[in-house]
């Protein structure tokens, strides 16, 4: 499967990943965005992780955001 039968299968929504929740750190915003980072990599490491729905709600538009991504662009 060549990549444009690929790009038939995704939806071709551009993705806005905008905080929908409140999701407070001690260490401010770059914790958060830390924590956000660790939870995206977990995710794509071990390909399915058990979180509250908050912090799971706003890494899944980053993930889908990095999948996305990665099928457009490929190893670029």
């Amino acid at each position: 499967m060549n990549q444009a039968d690929v790009s038939k299968l995704m939806s071709q929504l551009r993705i806005a990943v905008k905080p929908r929740r409140n999701l407070k750190n001690p260490d401010g915003p770059e914790g958060r965005l830390l924590k956000l980072r660790k939870t995206v990599t977990a995710l794509v490491k071990h390909e399915r992780i058990e979180l509250y729905y908050n912090r799971a709600d706003e890494a899944r538009g980053y993930a889908e955001l990095l999948i996305s991504n990665a099928i457009r662009y490929g190893d670029r």
